[in-house]
């Protein structure tokens, strides 16, 4: 065999073969999206936190509350947060791209009477 030509089908064997490694591990990536939102009102929360417990990789949501993390192939747990109101989690075994919607309920914040008081100088 002709040197020359075995190691050009030997160059094209290797990028054929790491070409299609490189397409299989691409695959093995999903995505998880969805929306946010008040559950008592159904509006959009703007700015709420949503991560991947285990990756600590997650997205805010944007004006329509639309949020969207890829992330590879795995059993997670999908954490949603916004100030003022309840932690939301859900376990999710991804293994396909999948879309889940949140509603969130408001938590009541107790906190302590405040008392202010004023008073005006008189200007006579």
């Amino acid at each position: 065999m002709n040197p020359k030509l075995f190691f050009q089908s030997l160059l094209l064997f290797l990028l054929i073969f790491l070409s299609g490694t490189s397409m299989l591990s691409a695959q093995n990536k999903y995505t998880i999206s969805g929306y946010v939102k008040d559950a008592a009102t159904g509006e959009a929360l703007i700015g709420a936190n949503v991560y991947i417990k285990e990756k600590l990789k997650g997205a805010s949501t944007n004006q329509y509350g639309f949020y969207s993390i890829t992330i590879e192939e795995g059993q997670y747990t999908l954490v949603v947060s916004f100030l003022g109101y309840q932690d939301y989690s859900v376990p999710v075994l991804l293994n396909k791209n999948q879309r889940i919607n949140v509603e969130i309920k408001s938590s009541a914040i107790q906190t302590q009477e405040v008392v202010i008081t004023g008073e005006r100088e008189d200007k006579n």
